[in-house]
């Protein structure tokens, strides 16, 4: 089968499974009552790692009044109270990676706004907290954030879409120098108002792939970060949002 064949029918059949599961009769998951942390106004996105060293995960919350906290866990399914860090403008997404390779996550937050977009990097201290922001500029209102090393050069990258209604359309790459820091972004062409963006090798070539979720293409869209080219569109549900890329 055709490398471009196989690519679509892969990814086809797994946007179907999740489909099927979607469709089937609920079943409650957890039956204990929910606990709830509080945090900035309007939470958007949250990302899980252990910040301070204690093998207990952490977790860090975009929120929409410019804010992002920081929660502690304690290692019993609960959290400290927040630490909040300022952003310069509301945050889209948040992200931990090792970007400067000392063992410590970072902080990376994808934000934007009429004046200015960028990814904002916070170096972890190790101990929980987080240094001064660095900005680093992306196309128009970011909206994801996805974090890997999408050239092989043991670095990590990071990549964001944007495509709200004021956005560009595009996929931002930002190729990490490994300490901290980045070259200036490419972008690449996407569909209608880019809304997720996944990093992933789909067709087993050893090289990572974008995967784009554009929201009014109704689509998912497959970038050769490589090529610097789409390798496929693929149709899908109304106005995705969100994706995922695992085995």
């Amino acid at each position: 089968m055709p490398q471009r064949s196989a690519l679509a029918w892969s990814l086809l059949t797994a946007l179907s499974l999740v489909s099927v599961r979607a469709g089937a009769t609920p079943h409650p998951l957890f039956t204990a009552p929910y606990l709830s942390f509080p945090v900035g106004a309007m939470p958007l996105s949250v990302a899980v790692a252990d910040v301070n060293g204690d093998a207990i995960p952490d977790a860090a919350v975009a929120n929409s009044d410019t804010t992002v906290s920081v929660l502690l866990g304690r290692g019993d399914g609960t959290f400290a109270p927040q630490t909040v860090l300022p952003v310069s403008s509301r945050p889209s997404a948040v992200a931990f990676a090792d970007l400067d390779a000392d063992g410590r996550p970072d902080l990376v937050v994808a934000r934007g706004d009429s004046v200015h977009s960028s990814v904002s990097v916070r170096r972890g201290n190790g101990d929980g907290s987080f240094g001064p922001a660095s900005e680093f500029a992306t196309g128009k209102y970011p909206t994801d954030i996805a974090v890997g090393d999408l050239n092989g050069d043991g670095r990590t990258d990071v990549v964001v879409p944007n495509g709200t209604y004021k956005g560009d359309n595009t996929v931002s790459v930002l190729l990490g120098n490994g300490d901290g820091t980045f070259a200036p972004h490419v972008d690449f062409a996407a569909g209608s108002q880019p809304q997720a963006v996944a990093i992933g090798d789909l067709n087993f070539d050893s090289k990572r792939d974008l995967i784009v979720a554009d929201a009014t293409s109704n689509s998912v869209s497959v970038l050769d970060v490589a090529a610097r080219k789409e390798i496929v569109k693929i149709p899908v549900g109304k106005v995705p949002k969100r994706i995922i890329c695992t085995d």
